[in-house]
């Protein structure tokens, strides 16, 4: 699977969590209905985690998969749906509440032994892993040194135990010589080359959109999407593509396409209860490549 970095230009915190949000729910779609039956752990540094909503997103995920299975009475989906509940759903999201950097690497340093104790987990969640770095640190050699010790650990867990890892990263301006301003992923040029993945996430009005910037076996390409009640979906009616843009428009019921310039095939994307071993409880339920903006004409 993927080491994924999500940018998030002008969104705010809840809405930059609704898609790993997503992913704790979808990666345990019983592989009878085309999933990975895994489990998440969701690190969370900006208290941003909120049970309800993944709790709204699990439901409307259960039953989905339940007129599915009524619907095509494939093999095995309904004694999948069996242990597809909304309870099973958070029982198997782990949470970690971090609030400050020392206690987000230290918890990075113990997910080998982690993982060794839960090896049904396919999803690490960091969200966000800007946010004490960009405020606690003057001294940028140490930060850089710190962040790379931990993209190194990261990579590897997803290599050795075939696992996605995705991290949110926040958004920052600069200014060219001419006084224009721009956005351009927080923490750096280096950080920008620790992932596999790199999708920035944009709004205009109502419209939201998820550019794909970087992936080793596919072109850029955009997807529209939008955050209802039940979690991510796609743009049932989305402007149409501009001349010459190539691909399928998202259709309405499902999670959105990227509309691929490249070739390559799309990678499968997977989805609390605390390590300590409750129910995810946070302690507040309050929040592409440098110099090139999000292309918002795309969809």
């Amino acid at each position: 699977m993927n080491y994924i970095v999500i940018d998030t230009p002008g969104l705010y915190a809840q809405h930059r969590g609704e898609v790993p949000k997503q992913l704790c729910v979808d990666v345990q779609i019983p592989a009878a209905f085309g999933g990975h039956g895994g489990g998440a752990l969701y690190i969370d540094t900006e208290g941003s985690f909120y049970p309800r909503r993944v709790a709204q997103m699990a439901e409307a995920a259960v039953a989905h998969c339940r007129h599915i299975a009524e619907t095509d009475d494939a093999p095995g989906q309904r004694e999948a749906m069996q242990g597809f509940t909304v309870e099973a759903i958070m029982s198997r999201i782990h949470y970690k509440r971090c609030s400050d950097h020392d206690e987000l690497t230290a918890a990075v340093r113990v997910l080998p032994a982690f993982l060794r104790t839960h090896p049904t987990v396919k999803l690490i969640v960091i969200d966000s892993i800007a946010y004490h770095f960009r405020y606690d640190f003057d001294d940028f050699a140490l930060r850089n040194q710190l962040l790379g010790r931990i993209a190194q650990t990261l990579l590897r867990l997803a290599t050795e135990r075939d696992l996605a890892v995705v991290l949110t990263n926040q958004m920052t301006t600069k200014f060219s010589d001419d006084g224009q301003s721009f956005s351009v992923p927080a923490l750096g040029d280096a950080w920008s080359h620790a992932s596999t993945v790199r999708v920035i996430l944009s709004s205009a009005g109502t419209v939201r959109r998820a550019a794909l910037y970087k992936h080793p076996a596919r072109g850029e390409g955009t997807a529209c999407y939008q955050i209802l009640t039940e979690g991510i979906r796609d743009v049932v009616d989305s402007p149409p593509s501009p001349p010459g843009h190539a691909g399928d428009r998202p259709g309405s019921g499902g999670q959105g396409r990227l509309r691929s310039r490249g070739q390559g095939r799309p990678e499968s994307e997977g989805q609390g209860r605390s390590w300590s071993g409750g129910q995810a409880r946070p302690e507040s339920e309050s929040q592409g490549r440098p110099g090139k903006r999000p292309r918002l004409d795309d969809c």
